[in-house]
């Protein structure tokens, strides 16, 4: 296919209409279906996520993983779960003193702090 890097204008302007950017090989191509490999957030067709949580990544539906399921980002996970530890987990399952990325994260009355 056509060369193409990163940049989402060179993403725009260089793939032509409804191919992606595969940012693993630098080509066009049509974007990966459901349980296909994935190399971005970009490559996935519509409606699907490219999920890293696998170990090699696919794209999966968006919400429609688990509790437990393996994730990459919160939009991969069902309504009311985070992406946490690269799995779906309810809110607030770190305690006081724990690392966290997202105040979601935290135990209530908890707020993910960053040291300074």
């Amino acid at each position: 296919g056509t060369r193409c890097d990163d940049s989402i204008r060179a993403m725009e302007t260089t793939c032509g209409y409804g191919l992606v950017c595969n940012l693993h090989y630098g080509t066009c191509v049509e974007p990966a279906e459901e349980n296909e490999p994935c190399g971005g957030a970009e490559s996935c067709a519509e409606g699907l996520s490219c999920n890293h949580g696998f170990g090699v990544s696919v794209c999966t539906p968006i919400g429609a993983m688990a509790q437990g399921e393996p994730c990459y980002s919160t939009d991969q996970c069902q309504d009311g779960l985070i992406c946490g530890n690269s799995r779906c987990q309810a809110p607030g399952f770190r305690g006081q003193g724990e690392i966290c990325r997202l105040d979601g994260e935290c135990a209530d009355h908890l707020r993910c702090a960053y040291p300074r």
